[in-house]
């Protein structure tokens, strides 16, 4: 199905042209930013032809390029709402611009080649969910939380004291060890 003529979101004059994203999937390109509208239209069609999960690859597992992160606000090509920059995670440093109105989305030049060498690309959908924004969310928290015990601690001491504290957490007498350190009184 031809989809109307459009304009690209981000040099906003050059008009996007048809351009093949994968196999049997048509994404409407700019010539200009090298950046590529995907409909939500044919990016579904696409998931109901292709329907296979295919197992993410890890950054060590796969050759992706470092995408620039693009921070300016992008209004929808299709119907002119502002898109919401969702973060990738898992490895993948930059956001996609997603349109909540008509379900389209923009990608920066790269970003689909990054997605695809990840086999992030055939479950695009769900950066956008509520879950993958939670889950990426408290994994940022846990690794930030991590590297203020490093920084505060030093990997020598944090490693010590992981080890007495699988240690405690192991002893039949858990408990009691624990009110014992955290006694502030006199030692026994």
């Amino acid at each position: 199905m031809p989809q109307p003529t459009l304009t690209c979101p981000v040099d906003k004059q050059t008009l996007l042209t048809d351009h093949p994203l994968d196999s049997g999937l048509i994404s409407q390109a700019c010539s200009s930013c090298g950046g590529q509208w995907l409909s939500a239209e044919r990016y579904w069609n696409w998931r109901h032809e292709n329907p296979e999960n295919l197992p993410e690859r890890t950054p060590e597992d796969s050759e992706t390029p470092a995408i620039p992160e693009v921070i300016k606000g992008k209004l929808c090509p299709q119907d002119g709402y502002i898109m919401m920059p969702y973060r990738v995670g898992h490895g993948v440093g930059f956001s996609l611009d997603h349109c909540s109105h008509c379900g389209g989305i923009w990608l920066d030049n790269g970003e689909w080649e990054v997605l695809k060498a990840r086999n992030l690309h055939d479950n695009i959908h769900f950066v956008f969910s509520d879950v993958w924004q939670s889950e990426l969310r408290r994994k940022e928290h846990a690794e930030a939380v991590e590297q203020m015990w490093l920084d505060k601690l030093g990997e020598e001491t944090l490693a010590e004291a992981r080890r007495i504290k699988g240690w405690i957490e192991g002893h039949p007498k858990r408990h009691e060890l624990i009110a014992f350190l955290l006694h502030s009184g006199e030692s026994a």
